[in-house]
């Protein structure tokens, strides 16, 4: 936003009629910006499985509420699982929301699969 106003600011087209309306653009996505804020997360990559017979189980450490902000409390966790590795926004296939810090999969697929946890606030 900075670089676009001074280019604005220095710009052969400035004009002090147009000002309000620039500002108002400005305005208008920054605020458009914030509400698509959602923090960042941080992931862990769990590297050791653990088999119970033909389950498999994934544990994980509570996430820090502290990281999402003042006033978010997380109420669980979805698990899901995929064919291949996550990428940044994948989600594959929705397997449970659970309330502690582990799930066990009782129908792990014969090719293996990868796993990603989710706060839910």
């Amino acid at each position: 936003m900075f670089e676009r106003t001074y280019r604005f600011l220095n710009s052969p087209n400035f004009a002090y009629d147009r000002l309000e309306a620039f500002q108002n653009l400005i305005a208008r996505q920054t605020i458009n910006a914030m509400a698509a804020w959602h923090p960042a997360y941080t992931f862990t990559e769990i590297a050791d499985a653990v088999f119970l017979g033909h389950n498999l189980m994934l544990a994980w450490e509570p996430a820090d509420e502290r990281l999402f902000g003042e006033g978010r409390q997380i109420s669980g966790y979805r698990v899901f699982r995929s064919d291949s590795p996550f990428r940044e926004d994948d989600k594959g296939e929705l397997l449970a929301t659970v309330q502690g810090t582990s799930y066990t999969d009782r129908s792990v697929p014969a090719g293996g699969a990868y796993y990603r946890v989710e706060a839910v606030f």
